[in-house]
């Protein structure tokens, strides 16, 4: 596993070039941040991930939000997004079909159907407000371990008019929309 951290200190960017570093990544993990550090945002396609790197493992002491969509288009990428603070990664374009996280709000879109399963040691989707899922590509599903938790829960599938939404394990929702 590759482990990356963030600094929390001052006001410094942490990047990664999409043409050179990110290609040059080959562990099926790729972590980036840590709970202890600050806000993170995805504002560059990561389409040059390395094919080896199966899972995109997003962690923030604050926020997760993006300005760009999270696409792969070689091969499968399971993103896994855990924040003390709120995860926004509600851009439509996204290319993920395997997600895990935490976060006050956890609302998620996908262009690929979805499944919620455990992801870097996340079992499922746990969030203190709500969760939304959405994708255009299918339906939303879970594995045994992908339990949702939250007090509300929000899930749109449409796929040429039609998505299946198969969400039959033991969650713990208040209020479904």
């Amino acid at each position: 596993d590759l482990l990356l951290y963030a600094s929390k200190s001052g006001s410094s960017n942490f990047a990664l070039g999409v043409d050179y570093e990110l290609a040059k990544v080959s562990a099926p993990l790729f972590r980036i941040g840590s709970t202890g550090a600050g806000d993170l945002s995805i504002s560059g396609l990561l389409d040059q991930l390395d094919s080896a790197v199966t899972t995109l493992s997003l962690k923030s002491g604050g926020t997760i939000s993006q300005t760009q969509p999270i696409v792969r288009s070689s091969s499968v990428l399971a993103l896994a997004a855990e924040a003390l603070g709120s995860v926004t990664l509600n851009n439509g374009a996204n290319k993920v079909d395997t997600v895990a996280g935490s976060g006050s709000d956890f609302v998620f879109s996908s262009s690929k159907a979805i499944s919620v399963d455990t992801l870097d040691g996340i079992p499922g989707i746990t969030a203190s407000a709500r969760v939304a899922l959405a994708t255009s590509g299918g339906g939303i599903t879970q594995t045994a371990t992908g339990l949702i938790t939250a007090p509300s829960l929000a899930v749109t599938a449409e796929y040429d008019g039609v998505g299946d939404i198969k969400l039959d394990k033991s969650n713990v929702v208040g209020t479904l929309a």
